[in-house]
């Protein structure tokens, strides 16, 4: 602390530093302004495809690397009862100090990201033959919703400001058969990649006019399609996984991708016995 000394009594004082116990910190905040995106830039975020969203974040680099900038200042009491603030020095605080780290709150975040869950969907439609016929390839689907864009409401604490995005990256399906003879099986069968535009509503894929009525298994292959090939029980599962990108105030780090299910649909499989090719009846 800088005190004056008048060894004669005449003046002027003297300057001399002489250590004392500081009484207080106080750290004043020097950071730079970081720029968040508006409420309407984060509505068209949610619009967007995964690799267009990782661009968007790519502004500021990774969370690892974010910081916030403070003087310091001793602030102490002189003999006389005066107290004097004297700059230190200016310090660099990282976002990962216990004081405010945003990493601690993801959680929070999570819990209020509310994902529709996916409704496993084929054409045929299961209930138009009673269950899938053999030999009649089926194309499956989910509901639309599921397949978005998803931002977590914002959460600010300490002056950061974060969020979870989650954009979906594939779309597969978990069958397993179990005929009437022989042993069960369990398939994935591929079907969306994230890059895919696909309608806002109705079921998805759709059912593409390439795929014929009949085929027998290893005739036909094409993604989002499983040809019956015997009679049997089916379980079919949708799987969507989502990349997770988690934003602090424009700085983003990439987590473990989120996989969401649906609930198993069994259907039965069996063979085409009666077609009713007449109109009116």
């Amino acid at each position: 602390m800088y005190l004056g000394l008048d060894p004669d009594g005449d003046g002027p004082l003297q300057p001399i530093y002489e250590p004392r116990e500081s009484l207080q910190w106080m750290f004043r905040e020097t950071t730079d302004t970081v720029v968040e995106l508006t409420p309407e830039e984060w509505a068209a975020v949610a619009i967007l495809g995964g690799t267009d969203v990782a661009s968007v974040f790519a502004t500021y680099g990774r969370v690892e690397s974010a910081y916030r900038r403070f003087d310091v200042y001793c602030v102490g009491t002189q003999g006389s009862g005066t107290t004097t603030n004297s700059l230190v020095t200016s310090t660099l605080v990282s976002i990962r100090d216990v004081f405010w780290d945003p990493y601690a709150r993801i959680g929070t975040l999570w819990t209020g990201l509310q994902l529709d869950r996916p409704v496993a969907l084929m054409v045929p439609d299961s209930g138009l033959f009673g269950g899938l016929p053999v030999n009649m390839p089926a194309t499956l689907q989910i509901d639309a919703p599921p397949w978005r864009t998803y931002v977590s409401a914002p959460s600010t604490y300490r002056g950061w400001t974060s969020r979870l995005v989650l954009s979906p990256d594939s779309l597969v399906f978990d069958l397993s058969f179990d005929p009437d003879d022989g042993p069960a099986t369990s398939i994935t069968v591929d079907c969306l990649e994230g890059s895919a535009d696909q309608p806002d509503t109705g079921a998805i894929p759709r059912r593409s006019s390439d795929v014929p009525d009949f085929a027998e298994p290893g005739q036909y292959d094409a993604p989002c399609v499983w040809i019956p090939p015997e009679p049997g029980e089916l379980t079919v599962t949708a799987r969507i996984t989502y990349d997770v990108v988690f934003t602090v105030s424009g700085f983003a780090d990439v987590l473990a991708p989120y996989v969401w299910s649906s609930n198993p649909l069994t259907v039965r499989v069996d063979e085409l016995s009666v077609v009713n090719t007449r109109t009116g009846n």
